[in-house]
């Protein structure tokens, strides 16, 4: 079978700019299924970038009926998790400061960002928004070539400590605060999508955000999904690739927002700190916890990441370094 990457299917389409805040590079490689089986493949426009279901059940009209409702869960959920639109609830916040009657949904999600950002010291951190702001601002690439003084600001304002829930009252400390989800929101679409496929009877089949993939399987050990991982240093040539029935999966790097924006996306938790990896891809028992720890295992490094992942054991981790692939234990290949 002939495999086309995410990062070529996107500029096809004049999209690589749309690709979303993750440089993620894991895609899906689909094994052969039971003849008995119909299956249906989808893809749409979801999350500023593409979002595609593979699905397979023994009628097709259960299969329609699933798929149907599981891009419906995807829209729904897209309106409320958005920052970059001005009437959406992050919108608001990160306007106002301050939002009221904030959607459970939402209080819920932004709980387990902000439960995530003291379990990583901050690796991953959902107020980093500002830093993305000022390194577009200022063209620069890093934080470290940011001014001193928009550096102390920086620290000031990507304090998840200053972000109070109260209820369904979200409110920042500090004006020029913003909170971002956008390295969870997607993983969290997914695995709604996901959710809503099972809850229709469909338990084959594989999701694919943008490069964060979740899967289900009724397959037989010896057919389980093909899920490879892109090279970050040769594009269009996978590294490796893993055979999974179940779970997610999500990889995060610098190198693709590197040539479409000329500015790391990802930064470090603190100014002083630096990435010391190219990419790297988790593996987690929901694509929500895939995405946001690629991020938070990105900004860690391999040193404060693996210390994380042995207190962690659910999770596993390939990095891609300079020096080569360096794969946590419990890495499924």
């Amino acid at each position: 079978m002939s495999m086309v990457s995410r990062r070529k299917f996107l500029r096809s389409f004049g999209m690589a700019g749309v690709a979303g805040v993750v440089g993620t590079v894991t895609r899906p490689v689909v094994a052969s299924a039971d003849d008995r089986l119909e299956g249906r493949t989808e893809t749409q426009l979801r999350m500023g970038t593409f979002l595609s279901i593979e699905a397979r059940h023994i009628h097709q009209d259960v299969l329609d009926e699933a798929l149907d409702a599981a891009f419906q869960t995807a829209r729904d959920a897209e309106s409320v998790f958005t920052r970059h639109t001005s009437d959406s609830p992050l919108g608001i916040l990160n306007a106002q400061g301050v939002l009221h009657g904030a959607p459970a949904s939402l209080v819920a999600i932004i709980k387990d960002a902000f439960q995530l950002a003291r379990k990583t010291d901050n690796g991953f951190n959902p107020t980093i928004t500002p830093v993305l702001d000022a390194l577009a601002t200022h063209a620069v690439p890093t934080v470290a070539a940011l001014p001193s003084h928009v550096q102390r600001d920086l620290a000031v304002l990507t304090d998840p400590k200053a972000v109070v829930i109260t209820n369904d009252s979200i409110r920042c400390r500090h004006s020029g605060m913003g909170v971002t989800l956008d390295g969870v929101a997607k993983g969290h679409i997914v695995d709604q999508v996901a959710l809503t496929l099972e809850r229709h009877g469909v338990a084959d089949y594989l999701v694919n955000g943008g490069g964060d993939i979740r899967m289900g399987s009724s397959r037989r050990q010896d057919r389980p999904w093909r899920v490879g991982i892109e090279d970050a240093s040769g594009p269009g040539k996978n590294l490796v690739t893993c055979s999974l029935h179940s779970g997610a999966m999500a990889t995060s790097g610098n190198y693709e927002s590197r040539a479409t924006k000329g500015y790391d996306h990802l930064v470090a938790s603190s100014p002083s700190q630096g990435p010391e990896c190219h990419a790297v891809t988790v593996q987690a028992p929901t694509c929500a916890e895939a995405d946001s720890l690629a991020t938070a295992l990105f900004a860690m490094g391999v040193r404060r990441g693996t210390h994380f992942l042995q207190e962690n054991p659910a999770y596993a981790c390939l990095w891609q370094t300079s020096n080569g692939m360096i794969a946590s234990s419990g890495w499924r290949a």
